[in-house]
């Protein structure tokens, strides 16, 4: 049957192969799989360690309408990878801290998870994957995302494996929490198990096209030093949240001034220069202010950079403390500090632009100008 299948143009093969594919998986909360689904994505599975030229074929084909909906779906795709030997490594794709909502909490996903990555985690023949997994960079918990809306979004985890998609208006909730693996490199571990973690992460780092931080605390050397290692970042969702570890004061229930946007003069690290190192590709970029009461940001922390991001086609900014716009104004682009005109802040292809403003009673208003905005 093998000579049979290797002796089909390849053309054909794709044809008979794609009949296999299983339908997209439920969006529902059920982490349940059809038998359908199950024999069809077996047979693929089957397929792909019989030759290179098979596995070529039905490779990209077993991961199609693949969505990870919840904790109990990751950890299927996890054991559905780990079975057949010639994919062992795709789960690297996985290998950084995944936080799962509070509804996949449960015993049995724990359990489930636990096991899998239990014989990831021991596998002698990819030390590099068990090495990154006994660091402890999977983690399990809950998702902590205190997003204006009131939702909580997922990040799509993409560009791992150029066929690596997954096709489904609901991502995969997998965060990737820098914060957390700052920690972890900043534990009492030897200085060549530090260097060690720091490399892994390094290498995975080079093939993610997407981060997403809610209610970040990360400083802007925290976030220069991970986008310079990401040459390869499509989307950027940056969401500042309160205590901040980087200094910027705080005052609730105090009115703006203009002098709070006066320029302070510092050697340390500031949100352009943080953003630069990630203006080369990125297409859309989602700054905001996650506070819980009026803030004031000095000019550090002004976002002047903008004109720098020559592939963004989606902007989204808060207006207030990162374009420096004066709040409460009836409309934020009729009441700029000083003489700046957003057109000369930019980036040049923008075809859609959110400006978020906030002020006094978390209110937020959004203005969404299309591609002919006129600032």
């Amino acid at each position: 049957m093998t000579s049979y299948l290797l002796s089909l143009p390849n053309e054909l093969l794709l044809s008979v192969f794609e009949h296999l594919v299983p339908e997209p998986l439920s969006t529902g909360s059920s982490p349940e799989l059809s038998r359908d689904c199950i024999q069809r994505r077996g047979t693929l599975r089957h397929l792909c360690p019989v030759s290179k030229s098979l596995c070529d074929i039905a490779q990209p084909l077993l991961f199609r309408n693949l969505a990870v909906i919840n904790g109990a779906q990751t950890v299927l795709l996890f054991r559905s990878l780990w079975n057949v030997p010639a994919l062992r490594r795709c789960p690297r794709s996985f290998a950084c801290p995944i936080l799962l909502s509070e509804q996949d909490v449960v015993e049995d996903t724990l359990n489930c998870w636990n096991s899998n990555v239990g014989k990831l985690s021991r596998d002698p023949a990819d030390p590099d994957t068990a090495h990154f997994l006994n660091s402890g960079y999977v983690q399990l918990r809950q998702v902590e995302a205190p997003l204006a809306n009131g939702e909580v979004r997922p990040v799509t985890l993409r560009g791992a494996h150029p066929w690596l998609e997954f096709s489904s208006e609901l991502p995969p909730e997998i965060l990737i929490d820098w914060d957390e693996v700052l920690r972890h490199l900043d534990d009492e571990d030897p200085a060549d198990n530090k260097t060690l973690k720091k490399d892994t992460m390094t290498k995975a780092m080079h093939q993610s096209e997407e981060l997403r931080f809610y209610s970040s605390r990360m400083a802007p050397w925290s976030m220069r030093q991970l986008l310079s290692h990401c040459p390869n970042l499509r989307s950027l969702h940056w969401a500042f949240g309160d205590n901040v570890e980087w200094h910027i004061p705080t005052f609730p229930d105090r009115p703006f001034y203009e002098s709070d946007f006066e320029p302070q003069a510092s050697s340390e690290t500031t949100l352009d220069k943080a953003l630069v190192a990630a203006s080369g590709h990125p297409e859309s970029l989602h700054l905001d202010v996650m506070i819980k009461s009026t803030a004031r940001f000095d000019s550090r922390y002004r976002v002047t950079c903008l004109s720098a991001f020559t592939s963004l086609r989606h902007l989204t900014i808060d207006t207030v403390c990162l374009l420096g716009l004066r709040p409460y104004a009836v409309d934020p682009l009729e009441k700029n500090l000083g003489l700046l005109h957003l057109i000369h802040v930019l980036p040049p292809n923008l075809e859609k632009l959110v400006l978020i403003e906030k002020w006094y009673g978390h209110q937020i208003r959004l203005q969404e100008l299309g591609p002919d905005y006129v600032v």
